[in-house]
C-alpha cells in the first residue's frame, strides 16, 4: 500500500503551503496557503497538479470533487491564504478543519492581507489561472471581503485530541498540539480502505521543539505504532535569510533584550520575561470549559446553574 505525497506550494520554498495527501482512493489536502511574495498567479498553489493527479482534462469542479477533505494547521496567511478561493472561486464544498482559535483570528489575518494588497496598484487585475485547470476561466489576483467571511464559516472545528471521522468513516483525523502559534496542531491522518487496508501520516505543519513563556514545545507524538512523519517545513536560515538568526531562533532573555535596546530601556527584558499565562494553557482552560458546559448540559443543568458554579464533570 502507498501513499502518494504531492505538493502544490512550498515544496522546496516558504510560502503558499499545500500538499496533497493520496491513498486508497481518498485525497486529503492539507493547507491552503499564499506566496506572498508574487503579485502573479505564482502566489496561488498549483492546483492543476491535482488536477494531473486525478486524471482530469481539466475544470475545476473536478479539481475540487476529487479532494474529499481540506486540513488546515494554522492561521498563517502561507498556510490559510488561497482557502477563499478554493471555496468561493473555484466552489470546494466539502469538509474545511481547523481548530477554534484558528478559525477565530483567520478571517482577520485574510481582511488584513486584503487590505494591504487593495492598496497596491496591481498591473492586471484579472488574469488567466494558469496554475488552475480550467484555462477558459478567468479569476482576480484577489478574492473579495465577502469571500473571505463565507469561506471561513464553512469551516468546521477540531479540539486539541479530538478525532474526527470524515468521508463515511474512511478518513480518521486527530489534532495533537503543535506549538508556533496559538491554535496550531499537527494531524494524525489515518485513511481506511477495502479489506482492512489502512495507512496513515503524521503531519506536522509548523512546529516548536523548544519551549517558550508563551507557548509551550509541541507535544511528542512517538510510539511503536506512531506514523510515517511528513514533516513540510522550511529550516529557519532559509526562511529567515542567508544570515539565520531570525525572531523564532531568540530564547525569550534575547528577545527581552533585543527589545530593551530598541527601546532604550529595560522595559524590553522586563517584558521578555513577564509575557504573561501561556497562550497554550489559556487554549486547553478554554476547552475544558467547553466540554464541562457541554457534559453539564447532557445531564440537565441550564446556563444561569452553570454560571453559578454548578457546571459540573471534569473537574
Amino acid at each position: 500500500m502507498s501513499i502518494e505525497i504531492l505538493p502544490l506550494g512550498a515544496g522546496q520554498d516558504v510560502g503558499r503551503s499545500c500538499v496533497v495527501v493520496r491513498a486508497l482512493g481518498r485525497c486529503v489536502l492539507f493547507d491552503c496557503g499564499i506566496h506572498m511574495g508574487y503579485k502573479d498567479d505564482r502566489r496561488f498553489p498549483a492546483f492543476n497538479l491535482l488536477c494531473r493527479a486525478a486524471g482530469s482534462p481539466g475544470g475545476g469542479d473536478l479539481l475540487t470533487s476529487s479532494i474529499d477533505a481540506v486540513v488546515i494547521t494554522h492561521f498563517h496567511l502561507d498556510h490559510i491564504g488561497a482557502l477563499p478561493l478554493l471555496t468561493e472561486v473555484l466552489g470546494y464544498r466539502g469538509p474545511v478543519i481547523m481548530t477554534v482559535p484558528t478559525k477565530a483570528i483567520a478571517p482577520l489575518m485574510l481582511s488584513d492581507y486584503h487590505k494591504v494588497l487593495s492598496q497596491r496598484p496591481i498591473d492586471d487585475p484579472i488574469i488567466s489561472h494558469p496554475t488552475i485547470a480550467n484555462h477558459n476561466k478567468t479569476f482576480p489576483l484577489m478574492y473579495s471581503k465577502d469571500d473571505i467571511s463565507n469561506s471561513i464559516n464553512r469551516c468546521e472545528t477540531i479540539g486539541l485530541g479530538e478525532t474526527l471521522y470524515l468521508s463515511g468513516g474512511c478518513i480518521q483525523l486527530t489534532a495533537h498540539y503543535a506549538g508556533h502559534v496559538l491554535g496550531a496542531v499537527m494531524y494524525s491522518l489515518r485513511i481506511f480502505g477495502d479489506n482492512g487496508k489502512q495507512v496513515a501520516v503524521l503531519y506536522t505543519g509548523d512546529f516548536n521543539s523548544t519551549p517558550e513563556r508563551h507557548l509551550s514545545a509541541a507535544d511528542p507524538i512517538c510510539s511503536a505504532s506512531s506514523p510515517p512523519l511528513l514533516l513540510p517545513i522550511t529550516p529557519p536560515e532559509e526562511s529567515m535569510g542567508d544570515d539565520g538568526g531570525g525572531v523564532e531562533d531568540m530564547g525569550e532573555e534575547d528577545m527581552g533584550k533585543e527589545i530593551g535596546d530598541e527601546m532604550g530601556s529595560e522595559m524590553g527584558s522586563e517584558m521578555g520575561r513577564k509575557i504573561g499565562v501561556s497562550d497554550r494553557n489559556r487554549w486547553v482552560e478554554v476547552e475544558g470549559r467547553k466540554r464541562r458546559r457541554e457534559g453539564a448540559r447532557e445531564e440537565g443543568k441550564d446556563d444561569q446553574e452553570l454560571r453559578r458554579g454548578g457546571g459540573g464533570g471534569g473537574g
